[in-house]
């Protein structure tokens, strides 16, 4: 603390500004990080709820062999911009029916299994779901969805962020 009492009342001044600025910096990228977090869990969470919906819907299905009725349930995620890839595995993990949204580049397929935690990439979230008859695993869906949305959200987030910190400089070099 001696270091203070050698500088100078300007120097004190630019120092007590800049050390909110500092802290600004380190709740905003919380903030930014909290955000990114809450946002990708909300998708994860939203994708379990279509995957359960759709195994709901197919376990009868697939357990009478019915793929028309299997495919048009799949196809019913046209609507979703987000849903990417949908795949419904019988309990041999043979695809049983997929949905590829159109724009999609049909890369090799998921590997079927019951695994419930969920598949988190850079670009993509997947989650798989037990088709389920009378408590007896009959196969498994899986669910991808693109996180194009997040990406945009992240950026507008920081660019507000940057803005506040200039000002925030600014007006305390002022």
């Amino acid at each position: 603390m001696n270091f203070l009492i050698n500088l100078s009342l300007k120097r004190k001044l630019m120092l007590i500004s800049i050390v909110p600025t500092a802290a600004l910096l380190v709740a905003s990228a919380a903030f930014v990080a909290y955000d990114y977090v809450a946002v990708r869990n909300e998708q994860v969470r939203l994708d379990q709820r279509l995957a359960e919906g759709l195994a709901a819907r197919a376990s009868a299905s697939v357990s009478i062999g019915n793929e028309r009725a299997v495919r048009l349930a799949v196809t019913a995620f046209d609507r979703n911009p987000n849903v990417t890839r949908v795949f419904v595995f019988t309990a041999d993990g043979r695809v049983f029916a997929k949905y590829i949204h159109p724009g999609v580049t049909d890369t090799d397929n998921p590997p079927p299994t019951l695994n419930r935690d969920p598949v988190i990439t850079w670009n993509r979230i997947g989650v798989y779901r037990p088709l389920t008859v009378n408590s007896t695993i009959i196969g498994s869906v899986y669910l991808e969805s693109d996180r194009g949305e997040q990406y945009p959200r992240l950026r507008r987030s920081g660019a507000v962020v940057v803005v506040f910190l200039i000002a925030s400089l600014l007006i305390g070099l002022a």
